[in-house]
């Protein structure tokens, strides 16, 4: 492959990826921030409760994820929403 087909695939990529996420608020930050490493199906496959976002996102941000602390919350509140360690507790 070309580079610059490369670079218009690795651009695009979130784009793409983001369809494969619930909608809500921090969907589109969650896409940017978690492909930039690895796949969306490390997202998507985690269940966990907001202090359990919280760690995972704070981890994260110590390998080297670039989230302002604004954009860390949203990105927890909507991971914790959107994949809760309980299916019953994100139907209410």
């Amino acid at each position: 492959m070309k580079p610059s087909l490369l670079l218009l695939a690795i651009a695009a990529a979130p784009a793409l990826l983001a369809d494969d996420l619930p909608e809500g608020k921090g969907k589109e930050l969650v896409a940017k921030q978690c492909v930039a490493c690895h796949g969306i199906e490390h997202v998507t496959a985690h269940r966990d409760n907001k202090d359990g976002w919280d760690a995972v996102v704070a981890y994260m941000v110590s390998r080297g994820m670039p989230a302002a602390d604004a954009d860390v919350a949203v990105m927890v509140d909507y991971l914790a929403k959107s994949f809760p360690s309980d299916k019953k507790l994100a139907e209410k």
